[in-house]
């Protein structure tokens, strides 16, 4: 019994831990428009016993966030990745939060992003997914 116990406790723990898990990930824009995987511009800061990653935007789309399967590109500003499922964003008057697959701007939302969608937000605040500009979720 003691060597079964152990086996299955042990996946019940690996199972409850990743479930639901995301990774955000940081990447740093090249020069010929691809992106890298970078912690060169991340900073992990302690804040009433949490761990926070900031990250800055020197120019515009210099860096991107991955979450659940969406990649988010940022305009010049400063960002935290407050979880592995939210990031906040700050720019001149530009206020953004991405939490998982959804997007809100200034205060609009714009719904909720399928996997593998490219998410833009310009530095005036419009969100381009894939290619479209896109408005935001009626009633926001």
């Amino acid at each position: 019994m003691t060597r079964t116990f152990l086996p299955l406790s042990l996946a019940v723990v690996v199972a409850v831990t990743t479930a639901g898990c995301t990774t955000a990930t940081v990447r740093v824009r090249q020069p010929d428009g691809t992106y890298r995987m970078t912690e060169e511009l991340v900073w992990t800061h302690e804040v009433d016993g949490r761990s926070y990653r900031t990250f800055e935007c020197q120019d515009d789309y210099m860096v991107a966030t991955d979450m659940s399967g969406v990649t988010y590109e940022w305009p010049q500003g400063k960002g935290r990745l407050e979880d592995d499922w939210t990031t906040t964003f700050e720019g001149e008057g530009l206020r953004c939060e991405a939490r998982k697959r959804t997007l809100t701007v200034n205060g609009r939302q714009y719904g909720e992003f399928n996997k593998g969608d490219h998410v833009r937000i310009t530095p005036e605040g419009r969100v381009v997914v894939n290619g479209v500009e896109q408005a935001a979720v009626e009633g926001q």
